[in-house]
């Protein structure tokens, strides 16, 4: 993440955390409404849908990274 930085703290690490998986929700929603509404090819048509849809799948694989990383940090 951008804002994270050396010596912050624990609060607004968590912060940061939180927020990321607020936006990266409320990104794939909107995703996924606009697959529904405009169906695959038309979505896949228009460029600023194929970046949405790119930044949401890599924000979807960083969540997963980072969530399986503490996972086998803590094994």
């Amino acid at each position: 993440m951008l804002s994270a930085c050396a010596g912050m703290s624990n609060a607004y690490a968590e912060t940061l955390t939180i927020s990321n998986y607020i936006f990266t929700g409320l990104f794939t929603m909107e995703m996924v409404l606009k697959l529904f509404a405009l169906g695959f090819f038309e979505y896949v048509a228009d460029s600023f849908n194929l970046f949405d849809g790119l930044v949401v799948v890599l924000s979807i694989v960083e969540i997963i990274l980072d969530v399986s990383s503490i996972f086998l940090s803590t094994c």
